[in-house]
């Protein structure tokens, strides 16, 4: 289930109202509110269950530089099929500025891709990404979409820790879904210099819209 911090409590009281008295979309930041879903269930997003309640996701598109991957892996959760990544945990502080970092598998032929990226010299660090996190609620007793970009893909740059790009590859395949063969990726987005929009929903009737990035020029 998704988990997430709060730097301020009024704005928070402010949404809850919102959501009671008017739409259950609100529009703007809640102040330094970190979403995070850390544990997503692999084996839910290869191998779909219904009576699996754990969240799950996917990454459906993704280009990097000139490089486009395509969707090779096919999924069973009756959504549209296939995506390019499963996704196994997303972070993202909350800030307007501040990068999503995402962990998906991919598959051989795609992570063989990447590689190569990280062994020639990446001058064009552009990323176009969609993805979406579906999580459980017991109440309603259904799965939701509970973040997306509001309008896919999210357009954005590989993330840098100093001057290190925030993209690898694993050495090994993953070994808890062994068929199909699949490699973990770590991906680090820092947004573009365009205002976008992330929905970010606690429930499958509650939702709200928060700001990533900031148009200049």
């Amino acid at each position: 289930m998704f988990r997430y911090k709060l730097g301020l409590v009024i704005p928070l009281l402010v949404s809850l109202v919102l959501s009671a008295c008017g739409p259950n979309i609100a529009s703007g930041d809640l102040a330094n509110a970190a979403i995070t879903f850390g544990s997503m269930d692999l084996r839910q997003g290869f191998n779909y269950s219904k009576d699996v309640q754990n969240s799950y996701g996917y990454v459906s598109a993704l280009t990097i530089g000139t490089t486009t991957l395509p969707a090779d892996l096919a999924i069973s959760d009756g959504s549209s099929s296939p995506v390019i990544g499963v996704l196994t945990s997303e972070t993202w502080n909350g800030g307007v500025s501040d990068p999503i970092q995402l962990k998906f598998n991919v598959s051989t032929a795609n992570s063989q891709a990447l590689n190569n990226l990280l062994h020639t010299q990446l001058s064009n660090t552009n990323v176009s990404v969609a993805f979406r996190v579906n999580d459980y609620d017991p109440i309603a007793k259904k799965y939701f979409v509970a973040l997306t970009g509001t309008t896919n893909p999210l357009k954005g740059i590989v993330a840098r820790n100093g001057t290190a790009l925030q993209l690898t590859v694993a050495s090994s395949p993953n070994t808890d879904v062994r068929s199909p063969q699949n490699w973990q990726v770590s991906l680090g987005v820092a947004p573009s210099a365009t205002a976008q929009t992330l929905t970010f929903a606690t429930s499958s009737t509650q939702s709200l819209v928060k700001r990533w990035g900031t148009t200049t020029g």
